[in-house]
């Protein structure tokens, strides 16, 4: 039987650790395919490691695909801790990592440097080849662009760039395609627009009828996060009447522990949407 599931995962993504109760403030979705022996990450906020070591069960494959979206710190800083984890734990067993993200993706500072120390590190473990790195670039297109892997034979990776409310900031949605599964996933961060939501979802479901779609919420001070939770809403159910005709679920991610109440209230209105609490874990 084909196994894949997604597992929502929180952390203290883009604070710093004295900050850490603040668990809805992470960017980290894992998609794992155990009969393909690999794991996606749909960004990668910081504490991972924690993660890894026990606050959500999550068993890392020896191949691993990290899609960021966009390089804002709650989304990138757990990428050097990451490969940190891999080259060195004795529990990891992960053997190839690749990094998709938006241009300037390779001037991360330390990720390259750190990666090039390990690789030609003296010290435990010897082997110079125990974790391949590999970092991808991914050009600006308003059109949605396959992606080619080593994994084409389990899955199809899309991209497109989307629009975001900061300046200078290159933000791509991500278009997952499980072939012996017949689903599509779409990931999509802060407040991208309907316009470019509707433009992946409808290449997603040229590629299959059931569709995933997790939305980053991104929404921080309680403040400002109320008032983007209340126009969210309105985005749902403009969202809900697009999809109403298709197989698929809506999960919300990257939410302030004080809107949680709030948003439960609004979802309880939509049948198929649902907040990602850390530790959520759907089977596919």
């Amino acid at each position: 039987m084909v196994k894949a599931s997604l597992i929502f995962c929180g952390c203290a993504g883009g604070f710093s650790f004295s900050f850490r109760s603040f668990r809805f403030h992470t960017v980290l979705t894992v998609l794992d395919l155990a009969y393909a022996n690999l794991s996606v990450l749909f960004d990668c906020g910081s504490g991972i490691v924690d993660i890894l070591d026990g606050s959500v069960s999550v068993d890392l494959r020896e191949n691993v695909i990290v899609l960021v979206s966009h390089l804002h710190g709650d989304h990138i800083c757990g990428l050097r801790e990451f490969l940190d984890y891999a080259y060195w734990s004795p529990y990891s067993v992960v053997s190839r990592l690749k990094i998709f993200g938006p241009s300037r993706l390779g001037e991360l500072p330390g990720l390259l440097e750190l990666y090039n120390f390990l690789s030609k590190s003296m010290f435990w473990p010897p082997q110079s080849d125990r974790v391949k790195l590999l970092l991808y670039e991914l050009d600006f297109s308003n059109e949605v662009r396959e992606v080619k892997t080593d994994s084409s034979s389990f899955l199809r990776l899309y991209y497109k760039s989307v629009s975001h409310g900061s300046a200078n900031v290159h933000n791509l949605g991500y278009i997952v395609y499980l072939r012996g599964l017949g689903v599509s996933i779409v990931y999509v961060t802060d407040f991208t627009r309907l316009d470019d939501l509707k433009t992946l979802v409808d290449y997603a479901v040229k590629l299959a009828r059931r569709i995933y779609l997790i939305v980053d919420i991104g929404v921080w001070s309680k403040s400002s996060s109320h008032i983007s939770c209340r126009l969210l809403a309105r985005e749902l159910r403009r969202i809900a009447s697009y999809l109403e005709t298709l197989d698929f679920k809506v999960f919300l991610t990257h939410l302030p522990a004080s809107e949680i109440r709030f948003l439960d209230k609004i979802l309880s209105c939509f049948e198929n949407f649902n907040v990602a609490y850390p530790g959520l874990k759907v089977e596919l």
